[in-house]
C-alpha cells in the first residue's frame, strides 16, 4: 500500500478491464451484431466469452477500496473524493464517445445532444435516454454502492455495525436471487453482485484486523452468492447470444478470483514495478469507459485494411493510448484540483455551527 492507494490492486484492475475489453471485441460485439465477426483464433474467442466476469472483479476491488478509503472520513469528504475520482474521466469519455459516434457511428450507432446532456449526469435512463456507451450501467451500480456507504457514514454505522449490515445484505441478496427475483431489490441492494462487493469489504476488514470471528463464514457466504449469481448470469448470456458456456469454468474462475484477491491483499514485501502498476491502474477507468462503442465503430470502419488479428491488436492499442492520454491530460489534473476544492468545501461545511448561527439569523430577520 502507498498512502491511500493499494498499489498491487492496480494490476488487478487492469486485468479486469482487459477481460471486459476482450469479452466485447472477441465475443459479445459480433454475437450482438454490433460489429463484424472477426476471424480470430478459436482459443481466443473461447477464453474471451468469460471476460464479462471482469466486471464482477471490479466490484470486489471496489468493495475493498471503498471500505479502506472510507475509514476515518467524514461523509461529505467521502462523497467529494468519490465524485472527484469518477467524474473527470466520465466527462471526457462521454464527450469523446459522442463526437466519435456523431462523426463515424452511423448507421449502427447514433447520438443526440439530448442523449449527451443526459449522460453527463451519469444517470441517463432517468431522463429517458440510453447510455452513450453500454458499459455505463456498471458505473451506476458503483454510485449506488457509494451512496449506501455515505448513508452509513452519516449515521455513524460504518465502523460500528458494518459486519452486521453486510450479513443482512448477503441474506437479503441470497433470498432475493434464489426466491423473490424482485427487480427493485436487485437494483437498490445490488443483490446480483453483492457477493463480490461484500467480499471486498470483508477482506479489507480482515486485513485491518477489525473483523470478528464471523468474518470467515460471511466470506464463504459471499462466495456462495457470487457463484450462484455468476452461474445465473452465464445462463442469461448463453441464451441471449445462443452460445455454449461451461458452468464448471465459471465456478473455477469465480473461485480463482476470490483466491487471487485474498493473496494479493496479503501484506508482504513486493518487488513489483510500482510506478508501472500505478499507471496501469490509473488508466483502467478511462479505458473501461471509452472502449466499447468506439471500438465497435473502429472495427466496422477499418475491417479489411489489415488482417483481423492485427486489427484486433491495433484497436486495443489505440484505445490504450486514448485512455492514457485521457488520464494524463484530463483525469489526473482535474481529479486533483476537484478533490482539493470539494474536500475543502466539505470540511468547511462540517465546521459550520448552525446552532450558534441561528440567533444571529433571528436578529437579522433571516429566520
Amino acid at each position: 500500500m502507498s498512502g491511500k492507494r493499494i498499489i498491487r490492486l492496480d494490476g488487478l484492475r487492469f486485468l479486469a478491464a482487459m477481460c471486459v475489453v476482450f469479452f466485447h471485441f472477441a465475443f459479445r460485439g459480433a454475437a450482438a451484431g454490433a460489429m463484424p465477426a472477426l476471424d480470430l483464433p478459436l482459443w481466443l474467442v473461447s477464453m474471451s466469452q468469460y471476460g464479462y466476469l471482469g466486471v464482477s472483479l471490479f466490484f470486489m476491488i471496489s468493495g475493498f477500496v471503498i471500505a479502506y478509503s472510507a475509514e476515518g472520513r467524514a461523509p461529505l469528504e467521502f462523497a467529494a473524493a468519490r465524485f472527484a475520482r469518477l467524474y473527470p474521466s466520465h466527462l471526457a469519455a462521454v464527450t469523446l464517445t459522442f463526437f466519435v459516434t456523431m462523426a463515424f457511428g452511423a448507421p449502427a450507432f447514433t447520438a443526440s445532444i439530448g442523449q449527451y446532456l443526459a449522460n453527463l449526469t451519469m444517470f441517463a435512463p432517468l431522463f429517458g435516454q440510453p447510455f452513450m456507451d453500454g458499459v455505463y450501467w456498471s458505473i451506476v451500480l458503483e454510485v449506488i454502492f457509494y451512496g449506501w456507504v455515505f448513508i452509513l457514514l452519516a449515521l455513524g454505522l460504518f465502523e460500528k455495525s458494518v459486519d452486521r449490515i453486510v450479513l443482512c445484505w448477503l441474506l437479503i441478496s441470497l433470498f432475493n436471487e434464489q426466491y423473490l427475483g424482485i427487480k427493485t431489490l436487485r437494483f437498490l441492494f445490488l443483490t446480483e453482485f453483492s457477493g463480490f462487493f461484500a467480499a471486498g469489504v470483508l477482506i479489507c476488514r480482515m486485513r485491518a484486523g477489525k473483523s470478528g470471528i464471523a468474518a470467515a463464514p460471511m466470506l464463504a457466504l459471499s462466495f456462495v452468492i457470487a457463484l450462484q449469481t455468476s452461474i445465473a448470469g452465464m445462463r442469461v448470456i448463453a441464451e441471449k447470444y445462443d452460445s455454449a458456456f461451461s458452468g464448471a469454468a465459471v465456478a473455477s474462475l469465480v473461485l480463482g478470483m476470490f483466491i487471487l484477491f485474498y493473496v494479493l491483499t496479503t501484506p508482504s514485501p513486493t518487488r513489483l514495478p510500482l510506478r508501472l502498476l500505478g499507471a496501469l491502474g490509473a488508466m483502467t477507468y478511462p479505458l473501461y469507459l471509452l472502449h466499447q462503442h468506439i471500438g465497435y465503430i473502429a472495427f466496422a470502419r477499418l475491417r479489411g485494411t489489415v488482417s483481423d488479428l492485427a486489427l484486433f491488436a491495433m484497436v486495443i492499442a489505440g484505445l490504450l493510448a486514448a485512455a492514457f492520454a485521457t488520464w494524463i491530460c484530463m483525469d489526473r489534473p482535474l481529479q486533483s484540483a476537484l478533490r482539493l476544492r470539494l474536500t475543502a468545501g466539505a470540511r468547511a461545511l462540517a465546521r459550520l455551527d448552525f446552532r450558534a448561527a441561528k440567533p444571529l439569523l433571528r436578529r437579522s430577520g433571516g429566520v
